[in-house]
This record gives structure tokens, C-alpha cells and sequence, in this order.
């Protein structure tokens, strides 16, 4: 099955061909009948990722404003006032490095002036070598030399939160990703390095993002939580074993939560009556599904959270389990 990050659109009667459709959020749908090219069905974007929904139903939607649906050179975005948010696809024919060096590069060239708020990369075989450098390094390589072209000594201020993982091997590479105008702050966890800061045994450029970046939105404050995982300073904790990563991985967004001043676990003003924090877990083997979810409901979860669990290559190869954590102020 696959992971498809999708920009749902719904046709408005009185569109002209020139206006195109206005979409109505960011969708991510999973286990969609999807290649690993981009293409238009019913007005969406489909990027095919190596990653399969253990939990239904299978999608996951960010209520983002309504706006202009767009076809640009790699995708759509779709511009909606101050927001902007789409889908983009790197060509297969060139290398990853510079296919993702490009793909960011048009990114950049979308976003502008705006701020980046978060990013999701799929990277394809990302834990496979390829000349003898694994292909999320390669990827890591590509994404910190398009930073660095585009704001130079200012590109580490630039990096919003994100995540990476394993796109359909031998596929294309694919980010989905929000920016708006709204006043940002990228947050570091003060247990961790900087990943901008990582030594060069992580790859010959450390990877480019920060552990949270926080919106503040006229509806008020949006938040967006990066893949976290049990790592420590800079290095992988607990290794193969599932319990104890999943645990330091909330004591890092105890952390994450306290600098951000969003409560003892990101519930701050997220779990009342019409809030709904927007939870992706994933997963390296489908057998941990059961015990992540108890864990999860035990410790993290409350019932107003919309949560998918995914069977996912992660970034690291050993890591077991990975968590994001997004959450958006209805906009009026």
C-alpha cells in the first residue's frame, strides 16, 4: 500500500479555466492505488511514497484556507491569502542530490518572500546505498546546498520543521509542504543538537530542519512538531528496541512542549472541544502497531486527536518509531 499526500480539490461552479479549482485542505491519503508520477485525477496531486496505512480510516486532513488550486512546473499549490501549500515531484533521471538540490530550488522559487511553516519529504530507497552513501545523506546533501544557494549565511534561520521518509524505490523523490506570510519561530530541543549542527559522520551535509516551528496565525497560533524520535544529543538511543525509543521520544516533546510553552505534552489549548491536534506515527515493522497504539493512548493521545499509524522506512535505519505533531487554528 501506499502514501499518497494529496491537494483535495473541490470543483467551484463558476470557475473559468484561467481561476482553475479552489481547494479546501491538504490531504493525506493512504493506501490509494497511486504510481510513483504525478498526475491530475479529479483536480489532485498523487506522490507515490513506500508506506502503508496499519490503522483506518486511512487519511489525514489538514484544514488549511481555501484558495486558488494552481499547476506549476513539478505540482500544485494553491495560494490562499496569506497561506501557501502544495505538492511538488523531482525528475528520476538525475541523481538524488541534485534532483532534490532542484526540487528545492523550485520550492524556493514558490515560496518567495513567504516563510516556510513545515515540509514533508519522500525519499525514495532512503535507507538503500547508493554509491556507497545512503540516499537519505544524498538527499541531506541536495536540500543543504539549495538552502545555502538561496539564503546563504541566513539559510539555518530559513529551516522550518519537517520530516523525511521512504519513498517507492526507484520512484521519485516528493515533498508536500505549507509557507505563509505570518510571523514564524523555528524551535530547537534543547536535548538534542541542532540537526543543521549534526558532525559529518551523519553525511558529508547535516540534514536541514528544525525540531518545531510555531505560526502565529490571526486565529491564532499553529504549531508544527518534525519527525521525532529517540535520539539524544545527536545520537540514536535504544536501538531495535521499540518501548524504550518510544519513550524518549516523548520526554523529547515534553521538551519540545515546555520552550514552546504549549503545556507538559502539547496540550495547551489543543485538546478542548473543537480542537484537534493531527498525529502521524510511524512505524519500521508492521508488529509494533499494537504496541505503539497502547502506548500512545496511554501516554500521549486524547480523544479528540486525529492520529494515522504508518508502516514506514524512517530516516535512520535504526529507528524503530517516528512521530509528528501538527496543529491549525480553525482559519476564519
Amino acid at each position: 500500500m501506499l502514501l499518497s499526500p494529496l491537494i483535495q480539490a473541490r470543483k467551484r461552479a463558476t470557475a473559468s479555466s484561467a481561476d482553475l479549482d479552489f481547494a479546501s485542505g491538504l490531504m493525506f491519503a493512504f493506501g490509494a492505488d497511486c504510481t510513483a508520477e504525478v498526475r491530475v485525477e479529479a483536480h489532485s496531486v498523487c506522490l507515490a511514497a513506500a508506506l502503508g496505512a496499519l490503522s483506518t480510516p486511512g487519511t489525514l486532513r489538514l484544514p488549511l484556507p481555501s484558495g486558488k488550486l494552481i499547476a506549476v512546473r513539478r505540482g500544485w499549490v494553491v495560494e490562499a491569502g496569506d497561506w501557501l501549500y502544495g505538492a511538488l515531484v523531482a525528475p528520476r533521471d538525475v541523481p538524488l542530490n541534485q534532483a532534490t538540490q532542484a526540487l528545492y530550488g523550485e520550492l524556493f522559487s514558490l515560496v518567495q518572500d513567504r516563510n516556510l511553516y513545515r515540509v514533508w519529504n519522500y525519499v525514495p530507497g532512503i535507507n538503500q546505498l547508493t554509491d556507497g552513501l545512503e540516499n537519505y545523506r544524498h538527499f541531506s546533501v541536495g536540500r543543504s546546498m539549495a538552502f545555502q544557494a538561496a539564503y546563504s549565511d541566513n539559510a539555518t534561520a530559513r529551516m522550518s520543521a519537517a520530516s523525511a521518509v521512504g519513498a517507492v524505490e526507484g520512484g521519485p523523490l516528493a515533498l508536500a509542504f505549507i509557507a505563509g506570510r505570518h510571523p514564524v519561530q523555528h524551535i530547537e530541543n534543547p536535548h538534542q543538537v541542532p540537526a543543521w549542527q549534526y558532525p559529518e559522520r551523519y553525511g558529508p551535509r547535516p540534514p536541514s530542519f528544525a525540531r518545531a516551528t510555531t505560526v502565529q496565525t490571526p486565529a491564532g497560533m499553529a504549531w508544527f512538531i518534525s519527525g521525532t524520535a529517540s535520539i539524544k544529543g545527536s545520537e540514536t538511543l535504544h536501538p531495535g528496541a521499540i518501548i524504550p525509543q518510544m519513550e524518549l521520544t516523548l520526554d523529547n516533546l515534553r521538551a519540545l512542549s515546555a520552550k514552546m510553552n504549549l503545556g507538559a505534552m502539547l496540550d495547551r489549548g489543543a485538546t478542548g472541544v473543537g480542537a484537534r491536534r493531527h498525529v502521524q506515527v510511524y512505524l519500521r515493522h508492521a508488529h509494533d502497531f499494537s504496541v505503539a497504539r497502547t502506548f500512545l493512548e496511554q501516554n500521549f493521545l486524547s480523544a479528540h486527536d486525529q492520529v494515522l499509524y504508518l508502516h514506514a522506512p524512517i530516516c535512520r535505519a535504526d529507528l524503530e518509531f517516528e512521530m509528528e505533531c501538527t496543529y491549525l487554528p480553525e482559519q476564519r
